[in-house]
């Protein structure tokens, strides 16, 4: 329900800036048939109720996502008005007010959101609740009514003529009514039905109820109600003389006398605005047809300009609010795709002046300018990302001093004491199997500059679960000796932080950052360490530095972690192994390794893992819950690891494509 409040929240927003227009063109288009106003009013609905619009560079509207989709789950919680001066005004008082701490388990923005939308919820009921009662007793009230002609009835319980229904709309007239009057009022109300006007107010307070929050759809809605009766009147009046509009005025102020009834019933038609109504009736001129063309072209500009979104200008899912001086874009891109030159062509491209890579490894490059605006930098950031072979793009800080980034990078640990650190340290995910670099996300990064001042760089990252196909995956499995260890990850930091959390979600969940995530528990031993969870989850990281005397702040980094165990039946994937690397580590005579005497001593050829699970099981001496399960494509070798979980103890069993046992191997 959240993420529909915070959609409800962006389409009240930009209809906001449609409401405003129409409140300047009804100033303007005063000489213009009143219809053109309840056709302005109109776009107003169509924005509140269309959930899709095309983008276009004649759009007026700001932004049409003033809060972005991901601003309940990131961890630099920043507007996007379309106006970077407010954006900018209003980033400092978001971090301090809602960006969230190491530890915390949920974004304050996802609470705040969560009673939002269950008082939003509370507030649509009861206006619907209000209109449903208001209605009910109305009813009630002219139950008593005695048929006219038609759809018209008298009834004496009411002081002013109104209108009641929607699909079968009814006109109620007071008794107390003369004949000169009648058919005025007749005519004013038939105008209505003609009009479909019992349609558009209920409609109208409709979406008055959904977005009661908005003060500004409060005052559009009582200018719809007065525009309505406006049209409703010029549409009567329009064919008549003086004399005839100066009657027609006058069975206004008498039906005026009371709107107590009408007021109550959102869904009724009375009498409202009587002294606006009677001054446009005595003044009214016909409109030229200039006039009426005229106001019919500011409606279809007002259509163009304000029911279409603005023109994408950058990246949702990678905004940057970068402090300077920050003279250099730190671009990760995919070597099997951009080599060096590839990337010393997009340098000349973009007019950067590319720098070689420093102290990351063939993943990164540097590219440096002394005019890189935070404009310029994120209109690059936003293109840069559109090519062919570039994973992500950061901004950063290089020295002009091409010596000193060479000296970076030959001794990256050279920052460690005597400079600060200009970028969060890179990180490290190993076990005992394999190991990789994570992917480095959102940070907040701080350094001194030397002469009393201070560089601050805040990067806000695209959320994990939306970067499917671009993390590295660390891959484990059970080992022939020690299997429940051998998914502990150590997380080797260039800087050892001071804290780290870790949470993970399940790979069900890619593409839905919505989803909450599971925190692990970590361990600090000489580095902090987790245990991968079983099957294949994404792992979010978050480390801060807090005691570093020249540099510190917070990062994120994000990798998949794959370890498959199988729990019978199973259905997981299987890992891989050497069975030639096994015999060469166990020969024969090693204590805890049995080479004869295996039931499994006849031909039954195996085919798939299950079927290995079920004949390896024939061996099985220890208990278990769990099984992993390997294979050597090369030798046509399964390995059946049978172990468990709480009681400890393990065996596994090698198994040949023939179903014929070739070796076990026992655990603690």
């Amino acid at each position: 329900m959240e993420a529909l409040f915070l959609e409800l929240l962006n389409r009240s927003l930009s209809a906001g800036w449609l409401v405003l227009a129409v409140l300047v063109l009804r100033l303007v288009l005063r000489p213009a048939p009143k219809w053109t106003r309840c056709l302005l009013w109109a776009l107003v609905a169509v924005r509140l109720l269309c959930p899709l619009s095309v983008e276009s560079a004649l759009s007026l509207i700001p932004s049409a996502e003033p809060l972005p989709p991901d601003l309940l789950y990131t961890q630099h919680p920043r507007l996007d008005t379309g106006i970077e001066s407010l954006n900018n005004a209003a980033a400092p008082l978001m971090e301090q007010a809602f960006a969230p701490e190491v530890g915390d388990s949920v974004n304050p923005l996802q609470i705040v959101a969560f009673l939002g939308a269950w008082l939003w919820l509370a507030g649509a009921v009861g206006m619907l609740l209000y209109a449903l009662i208001s209605y009910l007793r109305l009813r009630r009230r002219v139950a008593a009514s005695l048929p006219m002609r038609d759809n018209i009835l008298i009834c004496d319980e009411i002081e002013s003529p109104f209108i009641l229904g929607v699909f079968r709309p009814c006109v109620y007239l007071p008794s107390s009514l003369t004949e000169p009057q009648l058919s005025h009022v007749v005519a004013h109300e038939r105008a209505h039905l003609v009009r479909h006007d019992h349609w558009w107010k209920p409609l109208g307070f409709l979406l008055l109820s959904v977005y009661w929050f908005n003060p500004v759809l409060w005052l559009a809605y009582v200018l719809l109600c007065r525009d309505i009766e406006l049209a409703c009147d010029e549409h009567v009046y329009r064919d008549m003389e003086l004399s005839e509009r100066a009657d027609y005025s006058q069975a206004l102020l008498d039906c005026s006398r009371s709107r107590r009834v009408i007021s109550v019933c959102p869904l009724a038609f009375g009498e409202t605005d009587v002294k606006g109504r009677v001054r446009a009736a005595l003044r009214y001129r016909k409109p030229t047809l200039w006039i009426i063309a005229a106001a019919v072209l500011a409606c279809v500009v007002a259509a163009v300009c304000f029911l279409t979104d603005p023109a994408a200008r950058e990246d949702t899912d990678m905004r940057y609010s970068v402090v300077p001086p920050s003279n250099a874009l730190i671009v990760e891109f995919d070597t099997a795709v951009l080599g060096q030159s590839e990337l010393d062509d997009l340098g000349e491209k973009y007019g950067f002046q590319a720098v070689r890579n420093f102290g990351r490894g063939d993943l990164f490059s540097a590219y440096y300018t002394e005019t890189l605006t935070v404009e310029s930098m994120n209109q690059a950031i936003h293109d840069l990302e559109l090519e062919a072979g570039i994973l992500r793009v950061v901004p950063g800080e290089i020295p002009p001093d091409r010596e000193g980034v060479d000296a970076l990078s030959d001794n990256p640990d050279s920052t460690k004491e005597n400079s600060p650190r200009k970028e969060p340290p890179m990180l490290e995910a190993a076990t005992r199997q394999n190991s990789v670099q994570a992917m480095r996300g959102t940070y907040s990064w701080h350094y001194a500059n030397g002469d009393g001042t201070e560089t601050g760089i805040e990067a806000d990252s695209a959320h994990p679960l939306m970067l499917q196909g671009k993390l590295p995956v660390l891959s484990c499995y059970p080992d022939e000796i020690s299997s429940r260890k051998s998914n502990e990850v150590t997380l080797l930091f260039e800087e050892e932080p001071d804290e780290v959390q870790v949470e993970c979600w399940s790979e069900e969940h890619w593409g839905d950052y919505s989803t909450n995530s599971e925190t692990i528990p970590v361990v600090k031993k000489e580095h902090f360490s987790f245990e991968l969870k079983e099957g294949y989850y994404i792992y979010q990281v978050t480390a801060a530095w807090n005691r570093l005397s020249l540099s510190g702040g917070t990062a994120y980094y994000a990798f998949c972690g794959s370890f498959p165990i199988l729990t019978l039946p199973g259905s997981m994937p299987y890992g891989f192994f050497s069975f030639a690397e096994v015999l060469a580590a166990f020969p024969v005579g090693t204590d805890g390794v049995q080479f004869d005497g295996f039931v499994n001593t006849e031909a039954a050829p195996v085919d798939g893992f299950y079927e290995a699970a079920e004949r390896a099981k024939n061996e099985v001496t220890v208990d278990y819950n769990l099984l992993q399960i390997r294979y050597d494509e090369g030798e046509d070798v399964w390995a059946v690891n049978f172990f468990h979980s709480e009681q400890g103890g393990d065996e596994t069993v090698y198994l040949g494509g023939d179903g014929v046992t070739r070796l076990i191997i026992y655990g603690e």
